[in-house]
């Protein structure tokens, strides 16, 4: 099989369509730094038995740098970002792979794939120019939660010690490794347990081969600063301008209110909260992630459908410690509506403020609002 450093090859040397216009856009990094033989059969690897091997075999052929694969690449990116603003969310991308390509469809992965792939902008997004990114991150992350599902026994998300020292062929680690230091390494916060997201940053820590390649850590995103893309990337970083009037404004103010109102009256009926909970955690699992929440709010609260304000609720919402596992528990359900109230208001007078509907404040539009936002300076 066709090596993903192979793969990438074609896409980020390649003059035209995408080639290296993609590296210019920090993608120049996405080829693994050494080669799975050079590392000590005394050091973890990760295999994932070719349980990837098909769809990886897929999307190297779209980044192959080939007219074909080119063509296949921004077909599925056009699938993808249907609304066509170039740029996708986590409910999108999930929404996508739940389609598409079912067997990568693992939450916990998604969740690190997208985290790592929407960096360069800073705006919760995973743009065009870093969809080649996000396609080896998915693959890359699916390969880890295979390996740390095969290790987590009661399927409770988390490793234990127990669990850990169990799991440790999987990690083709030998029966003498220290187990306790290992695990030591990799519970950084001292919870007694070990989450996906530890385990991940262990693995690129330690240059762990997986499969065919180790990737160093700085690899794992994209990080080139907005400024050093060049002009020919601004469509990538500009968001499509909304303009609205002011009738348009106050359609939205009073749906937003709307909202507001019924939220807080669900949240006085004890009831309407556990109906609206079990429609959202429809597996019964006890957790949702921001792809539910997002498709559940669109659905039923479309007014506070705004996405920075999602995320921002989402992420004040979830536990911290041991349970910091990157999904909204029952628990936490309250406290996540209440925030996509509190942080649906701030957008609405935050795009206020930004006059030009490009998501980002100047000094220019600061000044010439002050007035709306009843500050006196």
């Amino acid at each position: 099989m066709q090596s993903m450093q192979t793969m990438n090859r074609g896409i980020y040397g390649t003059r035209g369509y995408g080639g290296s216009k993609l590296a210019g856009a920090g993608l120049a990094t996405m080829t693994p730094r050494h080669a799975a033989g050079d590392i000590k059969s005394n050091k973890p690897r990760i295999s994932s038995n070719a349980m990837f091997d098909e769809v990886e075999r897929t999307f190297g052929e779209w980044i192959s740098g080939s007219a074909q694969g080119k063509a296949e690449l921004w077909k599925a990116w056009e699938r993808l970002d249907y609304n066509g603003n170039r740029r996708v969310s986590l409910a999108e991308i999930d929404k996508w792979i739940v389609e598409k390509f079912p067997v990568l469809n693992h939450k916990p992965a998604l969740m690190r794939a997208y985290k790592a792939s929407s960096k360069v902008h800073g705006d919760a997004f995973v743009h065009r120019s870093e969809f080649p990114i996000l396609l080896r991150n998915v693959i890359y992350f699916n390969k880890l939660w295979h390996t740390f599902e095969d290790m987590d026994s009661d399927t409770d998300r988390r490793l234990t010690f127990a669990e850990f020292r169990q799991g440790l062929g999987q990690l083709g680690m030998p029966e003498q490794a220290n187990a306790a230091d290992i695990f030591h390494q990799l519970d950084t916060n001292n919870g007694g347990v070990v989450l996906f997201d530890e385990f991940a940053k262990w693995v690129a820590a330690v240059q762990c081969p997986v499969d065919h390649s180790i990737y160093d850590a700085s690899t794992m995103s994209p990080s080139a600063p907005r400024n050093t893309m060049g002009k020919e990337f601004a469509h990538f970083t500009q968001p499509a301008q909304t303009p609205r009037n002011a009738n348009q404004k106050d359609q939205r103010l009073n749906a937003l209110m709307d909202a507001e109102k019924k939220i807080k009256d669900m949240l006085k009926d004890k009831k309407k909260l556990q109906s609206y909970w079990r429609n959202l955690d429809y597996n019964g699992n006890g957790v949702v992630s921001l792809a539910e929440i997002d498709k559940s709010i669109s659905e039923n609260f479309p007014a506070l459908d705004n996405k920075p304000a999602l995320m921002r609720a989402y992420k004040a919402s979830m536990a911290r410690g041991a349970e910091g596992d990157g999904f909204i528990h029952k628990h936490d359900f309250r406290r996540l509506m209440r925030n996509i109230v509190s942080f649906n208001k701030c957008w609405a007078t935050f795009e206020v403020v930004d006059s030009d509907h490009d998501r980002r404040m100047n000094l220019q539009e600061f000044q010439g609002s002050c007035a709306k936002l009843g500050l006196n300076m």
